[in-house]
């Protein structure tokens, strides 16, 4: 998979991996999930700042998975 610059958190919710940087040095890298979990990460502060729950990182990722299925 290409790496992506996403400019909205919630696209965040569609890929495996996320890396997160922080003046232009590695900061964070793993699953969505394993960082939204992370009550101290950067990647849970931004989902926090947009009001992403978890609840909305699974349901993102399980309609993109049921339409992955049906292609």
């Amino acid at each position: 998979m290409w790496p992506s610059i996403n400019l909205s958190i919630c696209v965040s919710a569609y890929y495996d991996h996320v890396l997160v940087l922080d003046e232009g040095k590695i900061a964070e890298f793993d699953t969505v999930l394993n960082l939204f979990d992370k009550a101290d990460s950067i990647f849970r502060s931004l989902c926090d700042e947009a009001n992403l729950q978890r609840v909305d990182i699974v349901k993102i990722r399980n309609e993109h998975s049921v339409i992955l299925q049906s292609s």
